[in-house]
């Protein structure tokens, strides 16, 4: 999780090639970095049940477009994928909301 006062987009995206899972700007409150640990958790414990879903999501994010369908017990979601970019997502379940928090912001500040 990277905390910093740098708010533009390519700040962001140099904070996520460097390795940053989340990326915070100042000032923040103590509500919004619980909840962001919070979801945090929620995603590693998804990825831990689910092992070959950062590898499907880099290999869609590199292919000119195309689908990728997650599943995680009843919930499914679907991400459609063109230029390398996130076109759309739709989710069937609560439970995969992060994933779409996740992609859609960075697609749509552009």
């Amino acid at each position: 999780m990277l905390v910093t006062a740098r708010n533009r987009h390519a700040d962001m995206l140099d904070g996520f090639a460097a390795g940053a899972d989340d990326f915070l700007v100042k000032p923040l409150s103590s509500v919004e970095v619980v909840a962001r640990v919070q979801a945090a958790e929620r995603a590693l414990a998804l990825a831990s049940a689910t092992p070959g879903l950062p590898a499907a999501l880099a290999e869609a994010h590199a292919s000119p477009g195309g689908d990728l369908l997650l599943r995680c017990g009843a919930a499914v979601g679907r991400v459609f994928f063109h230029a390398g970019r996130v076109a759309w997502v739709h989710l069937s379940r609560s439970r995969l909301q992060w994933l779409a928090r996740r992609l859609v912001p960075a697609a749509a500040d552009d």
